[in-house]
């Protein structure tokens, strides 16, 4: 009877065991699949990343995507005051090509990272081109001295959202001199023109977009 009885416990001790490693061996593999699948998620997330990135957005898109999102809209009003957006709203609105052509030029002007008094000219040039749009918009209400302010604004703005949205490279560091010294050479700009003799009757547009 007691041989009986040890060799029932021997064969519960086996069953025990045998169970007990069906269940780590369970566990082991629900561990390997919970990996595998926090390891696709990983990859799935770095490939839809690596697409965003490829994506080129240019500045006429990135500036659309300010004015529809209103925590980017509230956090660019802060900069910039929301007359000026619904201004840049319009001239996206009536000429959506302005800011692409605009990001072209800035870029050529500030293609080293740096800007200094050399780009004075390129840069009269380019106010030259963003007032002249102001002026096509016949808003009643802007006397010629509101649209100086506007013009320096929106090219401060535009080379603001270029840096931030590192489409103009300038080192962190150093973004804001960068600021400083690009709002002055602007506003420099700006008071060297004297408008009224620059706007010509023909149609801007046609002149400068070719249209």
């Amino acid at each position: 009877m007691e041989q009986s009885i040890v060799f029932d416990s021997i064969s519960n001790t086996d069953e025990s065991k045998s169970i007990a490693d069906v269940v780590e061996t369970i566990n082991n593999a629900v561990e390997t699949i919970n990996n595998v699948v926090e390891t696709s998620n990983n990859v799935v997330e770095t490939i839809n990343n690596e697409i965003v990135n490829m994506i080129e957005y240019n500045l006429t898109d990135i500036v659309k995507n300010i004015l529809a999102n209103d925590e980017q809209k509230k956090q660019y009003s802060i900069i910039f005051n929301e007359e000026l957006l619904c201004i840049i709203n319009k001239i996206i609105s009536l000429t959506p090509n302005t800011f692409n052509d605009i990001e072209t030029s800035v870029k050529e002007v500030i293609k080293d990272g740096q800007i200094n008094t050399n780009d004075i000219p390129q840069l009269i040039t380019i106010v030259q081109k963003i007032y002249q749009v102001i002026y096509e918009i016949k808003n009643n209400k802007f006397d010629s001295a509101k649209r100086v302010l506007v013009t320096s604004n929106i090219l401060k703005f535009i080379i603001y959202i270029l840096v931030q949205e590192r489409k103009l490279t300038i080192q962190k560091d150093a973004e804001e001199e960068f600021f400083k010294k690009t709002n002055l050479l602007i506003d420099s700009c700006v008071s060297l023109l004297s408008f009224p003799k620059i706007i010509k009757p023909k149609s801007f547009f046609k002149s400068f977009f070719g249209k």
